[in-house]
């Protein structure tokens, strides 16, 4: 349902590979990590496992859904 919603407002669904965008940048060094807080609406992209998450962070595998809807 959110791919095909997606399509049709033009609005990308999955998260962007951080390292992926750091290379197409050029960037050289990394900023200074600060601890700060931001909102989840702001976050489109992901250190580390990019793939298995779509922007909403909902899992893309009926195996991660099962797991993040155990309580």
């Amino acid at each position: 349902m959110e791919q095909a919603l997606a399509r049709l407002t033009g609005k990308p669904v999955d998260l962007l590979n951080f390292e992926e965008v750091r290379r197409r940048l050029r960037a050289e060094s990394l900023p200074q990590r600060v601890l700060k807080e931001i909102p989840l609406a702001a976050i489109v992209g992901s250190v580390g496992r990019p793939q298995d998450f779509t922007r909403d962070f909902k899992p893309r595998t009926t195996s991660d859904l099962e797991r993040w809807t155990r309580r």
